[in-house]
């Protein structure tokens, strides 16, 4: 999932989901203070 991709899970609210990285594993984001998108 990129940064893209989870800036657009977040408009029009929160709901919880999961990424996946490239080699495999998983990281629930039950809730918006688990998220910080830097600049780049």
């Amino acid at each position: 999932m990129n940064v893209e991709k989870i800036r657009k899970k977040l408009i029009g609210g929160f709901q919880p989901f999961v990424t996946r990285t490239s080699d495999g594993r998983e990281f629930d984001v039950p809730h918006p203070e688990f998220i910080a998108i830097g600049k780049y």
